[in-house]
């Protein structure tokens, strides 16, 4: 960093000091816009933001007192959070305490434009100069201020930020020019662009010891081709799955028929079952036969087959099959219905058809079983 030297007896003018004080700001902000490289941004071409940002912690973000963050209050007044941003030419804005901003006015501070109608306005802060005491140099024959100290500025109107504007909200405006709607958080982080090859992945939680940075991560791909929604390239292959429209062919479980509530068990590979039945429900002259049914296919990791067998807890419904039928056919004997149930049997598991009643009709259990189809 360039740097003045001074020794003993020297004679230094006013000049001098203001010019190593100016040189070093200039390194300063040198050394931040390097650091800052194209982070931030207000993406809209000409005129775009494309450094700085807001500097704070995002747990912050949604804060209305912090970070700068923009609130509608009503459609004549907003505020701006405290906050700290920093600006393309590496100029700390700070705006020390919450600002209350109001329709058409103009202050040291801040203005919100009128006459703006039905379009886009921008809210934005860019950093400025206060001025501390004006005094009286008598060599040089000026007055001027002492020292300038930070400070900022927040305009709000239709025109896109500049350069060296933080943009930190957008709306619409009225016909009378004032807020419609909402305002629209625009605000953007203050960030380093940092080479992939630089960032570290925690050994800690890194699945994959030999991948150790982002770079490697990013160059890990399979054999399919990268895509938009696909970017490492990973096909069905590179991880063991079938590709789309490949039938598998499930084992039977070679049973003909199950009898309702018998309880058995898939002693094959994992199947698809499924299975249909008809219900003959007799009726002895009865003028209007109604009947419900419902079947439900239940299973479960553990049990015991057979007629009096059971399914151990946890039990799984995977289907249910339900209907009611009412006939106004007068002394019919009976009513058919075909009813089917299907569902995914995991090998080993035991499985059993059930009939639910169902509240105030007639559960049929005369001639019913369900075949394999």
């Amino acid at each position: 960093m360039s740097n003045s030297i001074y020794f003993s007896g020297q004679y230094v003018s006013p000049d001098d000091l203001n010019n190593t004080e100016t040189q070093r700001i200039a390194d300063i902000k040198l050394r931040t816009q390097l650091g800052l490289a194209s982070s931030g941004g207000f993406q809209s071409g000409s005129g775009s933001i494309y450094r700085g940002g807001i500097v704070g912690s995002v747990l912050d973000y949604l804060d209305a007192s912090k970070n700068l963050r923009p609130t509608k209050i009503s459609d004549y007044e907003l505020t701006v959070g405290a906050g700290l941003a920093i600006d393309v030419n590496g100029e700390v804005i700070s705006v020390p305490t919450l600002q209350t901003l109001i329709f058409g006015e103009t202050t040291d501070f801040y203005t919100w434009a009128t006459g703006s109608i039905g379009q886009t306005n921008y809210i934005k802060v860019a950093y400025q100069e206060a001025s501390a005491s004006i005094v009286y140099d008598p060599i040089r024959n000026v007055t001027q201020p002492h020292r300038y100290t930070s400070s900022y500025y927040i305009t709000v109107n239709n025109a896109p930020p500049a350069s060296a504007d933080v943009l930190l909200g957008t709306f619409t405006t009225s016909v009378n020019g004032n807020i419609e709607g909402s305002v629209v958080d625009k605000r953007l982080y203050a960030m380093s662009v940092i080479p992939s090859e630089s960032v570290y992945i925690d050994p800690v939680n890194n699945p994959l010891p030999s991948v150790q940075t982002f770079y490697a991560h990013e160059q890990a791909v399979g054999t399919g081709t990268p895509s938009v929604t696909n970017p490492h390239g990973i096909s069905y292959t590179d991880i063991g799955a079938a590709a789309a429209g490949v039938v598998l062919t499930l084992a039977d479980l070679n049973n003909n028929a199950y009898t309702i509530g018998t309880v058995y068990q898939n002693s094959s590979a994992s199947v698809w079952l499924s299975c249909e039945g008809t219900v003959f429900e007799y009726y002895e002259g009865e003028a209007t036969p109604e009947y419900s049914i419902d079947i439900a296919l239940q299973i479960s990791a553990s049990g015991s087959a057979g007629a009096g067998g059971t399914l151990t807890a946890p039990v799984y419904t995977l289907a249910r099959a339900y209907q009611q039928v009412v006939t106004a056919v007068t002394n019919k004997d009976y009513v058919t219905r075909k009813i089917a149930v299907r569902g995914f049997i995991p090998s080993g598991y035991f499985f059993r058809f059930d009939s639910i009643n169902t509240p105030g009709w007639y559960d049929p259990t005369h001639d019913f079983s369900l075949q394999q189809i």
